[in-house]
């Protein structure tokens, strides 16, 4: 994938998934070697930072402080049908995601995630993009063993690409 210097996404960081799905990221995600961490995507791509207003910056915070905190369970693999590549982790719950989601695409019509290829994005962690079938199996059998992965999701962030690495330009909690 190619990332366009002030792009950005809205994402849940799920960095209690590194330990498990790093090795595998680094080789098979081109976000991951470029500093974006295990995640499930809220927005990508979201509104370009030069674009982002401090009313916007608020909204974001605002809309995201409307979740509260939940447990996070990625118990079991998942692949997408035409998408070869990919090898997810299915969170449970996903209602917090498909909420937040819905919330910045009511707010921000003009940037649904994925472009709006996808009418109902389905909430995961990728763990490859572009590894082989043979490859998949082989790392399916051998991340089976280390799920579920518990943690809980306390806050999304505001990730921004400056030509070279994804960091984070916003840290934002959710609610109590």
């Amino acid at each position: 994938m190619c990332f366009v210097a002030g792009e950005t996404g809205v994402v849940v960081p799920v960095r209690a998934a590194a330990a498990v799905v790093g090795r595998w990221r680094r080789r098979y995600d081109t976000s991951a070697p470029l500093g974006v961490p295990p995640h499930v995507t809220i927005c990508y791509p979201f509104v370009p930072r030069d674009l982002l207003t401090a009313a916007d910056l608020a909204d974001l915070a605002g809309i995201v402080a409307a979740q509260p905190a939940f447990d996070l369970r990625l118990p079991a693999t998942g692949r997408f049908p035409g998408d070869p590549g990919v090898l997810y982790l299915q969170p449970d719950p996903d209602r917090p995601f498909r909420a937040l989601t819905a919330a910045l695409l009511e707010r921000w019509p003009d940037h649904p995630p994925y472009g709006g290829r996808f009418p109902d994005p389905m909430p995961h962690l990728t763990v490859t993009e572009t590894a082989s079938d043979t490859e998949i199996d082989r790392i399916g059998v051998l991340l089976r063993r280390r799920l579920p992965i518990e943690t809980v999701a306390d806050h999304a962030a505001l990730l921004a690409f400056d030509g070279q690495r994804w960091r984070t330009d916003r840290r934002l909690p959710f609610g109590a």
